[in-house]
């Protein structure tokens, strides 16, 4: 069927093609033999026999397996072109993981240029997991964890540093280096750092160390919806543990490098005084927009230094829960602590079940009730405009939009022809009916869940024409409580072009 693993295929050939190069595309294999053509149906056994064949143009698609990589890491040092990217992607709905035990250093290395590595996991290896000097990288939804140092690190020898790397729905976690845990973060750009980088839809929980370091960075870096949490923790009971436990660590040792975090989470971060949002005598301005820190040990926010001249800290729209806020200059506007009373049923949940939970097919983090705001909180519609796209009035404050926050077309209102409706009836039992429209011919995914994330129905996966469209929901197989409706809808060819996202809150009572 098209829109089954043949439609995933078709769009893996669309991006193959679309470049002006000729590109060669090789397939390895566990169970290969670099003796072999590294044809889909004869594959090549090793990782480097792939890449040596594609040279600086080229994909290898990894079939799914254990890859051991032994004593040595794998460096990807080649200096690819813009147009030319060197791609290093899973085969459609398989899972190659790279298992680097008994290496006692790096188990990715990238100091070239213009790779793009998509869908691996990289696990036990001695030192960092993936470990990035070289610039206009994308590491995409990738899954680094079990490391005795930090799951992915960038950072260079000699100025300026990596540059223009995109860190894009990445998970790190349980990355430990025994036995104080004062250096395994989930993600660190350290010391030199260039201009450009980019972290962005990725989680980092259970690190020994902080969830991000930015410690004594040279360069700006982006980190957009990203979630930090129990950080610090001694999940491995060393008896001597000392991880520091932040959530985001901004900087360091007084080096004024500005940082801007939005729509991020930071929650339950602990060890050595964890903090949600930390400057860590990072002297620079950082900005703020759009976050939301819960329940650290430390406080929410910390950023008590003084900003060198010419620089301000500024945090817009930001929301702390159950933790302290210690800001000592800058601009703050429409936080949270500036007028409002915050209470638990400002939120739909306050529960942390699911923030682990997988994520969608395309990569994105799960759906979830998980500090967005309850209808009728007064920080709905609050915020002041900061350039991000929001629905209503204004924006709201945290990292949530009570309703669409995505978009290709414009802001994406509902005016622009795509409308997800709430189910009626609604609380309902079993039954309820799903409507929603468009306004050209779209590539559709319509799916529930439930509060922990897991995808319990598909209800509709394809093509659909312009107009108002209703689907039924059969819920009695199901248990009362509540579920999340999601709404995807991109381009009627490849569904490559997001157009349109929402979800709606559902309940089902028996």
């Amino acid at each position: 069927m098209f829109f089954g693993r043949a439609r995933v295929l078709v769009m893996y050939l669309a991006v193959f093609a679309c470049h002006g190069f000729a590109q060669l595309t090789v397939y390895v294999s566990p169970g290969g033999s670099d003796t072999n053509p590294g044809t889909v149906e004869l594959p090549f056994k090793t990782i480097g026999k792939g890449l040596t064949a594609v040279g600086t143009n080229g994909s290898v698609i990894l079939r799914g397996g254990v890859y051991l990589m032994g004593s040595s890491k794998l460096s990807l040092n080649k200096i690819g072109q813009q147009g030319s990217t060197i791609k290093l992607w899973a085969y459609p709905g398989e899972s190659p993981v790279l298992d680097c035990t008994g290496n006692t250093s790096d188990g990715i290395s990238i100091s070239g240029s213009y790779y793009h590595l998509k869908g691996l996991e990289q696990r036990y290896a001695g030192h960092n997991g993936i470990n990035i000097s070289g610039s206009n990288n994308i590491i995409e939804n990738c899954v680094v964890h079990d490391n005795r140092n930090t799951g992915l690190h960038l950072t260079g020898s000699a100025a300026p540093g990596p540059s223009n790397n995109l860190i894009l729905n990445c998970d790190t976690y349980m990355n430990y280096d025994p036995p104080v845990g004062g250096n395994a973060d989930g993600f660190s750009a350290k010391w030199t750092v260039g201009p450009g980088n980019v972290f962005r839809g990725c989680r980092a929980w259970n690190n020994s160390d902080d969830g991000w370091d930015l410690w004594m960075g040279t360069g700006t870096v982006l980190i957009d919806s990203c979630y930090a949490f129990r950080n610090g923790v001694d999940s491995w009971f060393s008896g001597s543990f000392n991880g520091n436990g932040n959530g985001f660590k901004l900087g360091g040792n007084y080096i004024a490098t500005p940082q801007i975090v939005r729509n991020s989470l930071a929650f339950d971060n602990a060890g050595n005084g964890g903090k949600g949002f930390d400057e860590n005598n990072n002297t620079g301005g950082q900005t703020l927009y759009n976050c939301t820190s819960f329940r650290n040990q430390g406080n929410n926010y910390s950023f008590r230094n003084t900003v060198v001249a010419g620089q301000t800290h500024i945090f817009k729209n930001c929301v702390s829960v159950s933790g302290g806020v210690s800001i000592s200059s800058g601009t703050q506007e429409k936080n949270s602590w500036q007028g409002f009373t915050v209470t638990a049923a400002d939120f739909l949940s306050l529960d942390t079940a699911g923030v682990t939970a997988s994520r969608n097919p395309d990569g994105s983090l799960p759906p979830s009730l998980f500090l967005r705001l309850a209808q009728g909180s007064a920080m709905i519609d609050a915020g002041a405009n900061v350039g991000l796209p929001f629905s209503g009035g204004a924006p709201d404050l945290g990292a949530f939009e009570t309703s669409v926050v995505t978009g290709v077309r414009g802001e994406n209102h509902e005016s622009d022809g795509f409308m997800l409706a709430q189910n009626f009836p609604n609380p309902f039992n079993p039954r309820t009916a799903i409507s929603y429209q468009l306004s050209a011919n779209s590539f559709v995914n319509l799916r529930t869940y439930d509060v922990l994330g897991r995808e319990v129905a598909v209800l509709v996966e394809g093509v659909r024409g312009p107009g108002s469209h209703t689907v039924h929901w059969n819920a009695s197989s199901m248990p009362s409580g509540v579920y999340i409706l999601s709404l995807q809808v991109s381009d009627g060819v490849l569904g490559t072009k997001q157009y349109y996202v929402a979800t709606k809150k559902m309940v089902l009572l028996k």
